[in-house]
C-alpha cells in the first residue's frame, strides 16, 4: 500500500481538491436550506440528496486515491473520476435544468463564484481528467 506522499505532487493536489469538493457538499447537504429540494436535470433524484450521494463518494475516492491505491490506480481513477464529471457537465448542458450543487456551499460564501459557476465547474472536470490522465502516463512510465 502506497502512503499519498507517495502519489505524484499533482495527483495529490487534485485528491485534495476532490476531498474538499466531497466534504463541502456533505456540509451543504447537511445545513437546511443550502441546497433546494428541487430535482436534478441529469440524474431526477432531489438535489440535497446529490449533493449527499456526490460528497460521499467524492470524498471516498480522494481517500481510496491518496491513501489506499498504487499510485498507477490512483492516477486510473482520478481520469475516470474527471471523465465522469466531464460527461456530467455536458449532459446538464443539454439538460438546461437547475444549476447543480456541485460547489455545494461556495456560492454562499463567495457569491461571486455563481456568475462563472458553469464555466468553473468544466474546468475542474478538465482537470481532474488532465490531471490523472497525466499521472497515469508518468506512472505508467516509471512501472
Amino acid at each position: 500500500m502506497k502512503a499519498w506522499s507517495r502519489a505524484p505532487l499533482p495527483l495529490q493536489t487534485a485528491g485534495i481538491g476532490l476531498l474538499v469538493l466531497g466534504l463541502l457538499k456533505l456540509y451543504a447537504a447537511a445545513v437546511p436550506g443550502m441546497v433546494p429540494m428541487t430535482h436534478d436535470a441529469v440524474i431526477p433524484i432531489p438535489l440535497r440528496w446529490l449533493a449527499l450521494i456526490m460528497g460521499l463518494l467524492e470524498v471516498q475516492f480522494a481517500v481510496l486515491i491518496g491513501f489506499a491505491l498504487h499510485p498507477l490506480r490512483g492516477a486510473q481513477g482520478m481520469t475516470l473520476v474527471g471523465a465522469g464529471f466531464i460527461g456530467y457537465r455536458w449532459l446538464h448542458a443539454l439538460a438546461a435544468g437547475p444549476s447543480c450543487p456541485c460547489l455545494a456551499g461556495a456560492t454562499s460564501l463567495l457569491p461571486i463564484l455563481r456568475r462563472y459557476e458553469d464555466n468553473l465547474l468544466l474546468a475542474l472536470a478538465v482537470w481532474f481528467f488532465l490531471i490523472g490522465a497525466w499521472s497515469w502516463a508518468m506512472e505508467s512510465k516509471a512501472t
